[in-house]
């Protein structure tokens, strides 16, 4: 009689040790995607040189982290100076998707000693308007 009431005790204190530990592995599992929650964002920036013996210009709009399938769209634009103000000189336009993504425009054109000026207008699905890249300048 002592064994069984000894094994019924042993037996009840497994099962209750097993309740235990399953609630403790869901609680777990449920708390973990909180912690792991990837950041997101978004940055916009203009650039350009004349490294490569022409002027290049790129402006874009990079992001991540995003729900869903968000759309992001760049348009570039480019101009020079040669002394008498602003001249437009080129334009592109790029877009890309995902909840990562990169919507670049490179824009370029035949060399000419100037200085150059690049602007980029950026849209996207997760921000209202049209968010604008500080212009770039720099000189051939």
């Amino acid at each position: 009689m002592k064994c069984r009431a000894f094994g019924g005790s042993v037996r009840r204190g497994a099962i209750t040790s097993l309740l235990i530990a399953t609630l403790l592995a869901v609680s777990l599992s449920l708390a973990a995607p909180a912690k792991n929650a990837t950041a997101s964002g978004y940055s916009i920036n203009a650039q350009g040189d004349c490294s490569p013996g022409y002027p290049r210009g790129d402006a874009w709009l990079n992001w991540w982290g995003m729900g869903g399938n968000p759309l992001g769209s760049t348009w570039g634009t480019m101009f020079y100076n040669t002394g008498s103000g602003w001249t437009w000189a080129t334009n592109g336009y790029g877009s890309d998707t995902g909840s990562h993504g990169n919507a670049v425009t490179h824009l370029s054109k035949s060399y000419l000693a100037a200085s150059w000026r690049i602007n980029g207008a950026h849209t996207a699905d997760f921000f209202p308007g049209t968010q604008y890249s500080q212009s770039y300048d720099w000189t051939c």
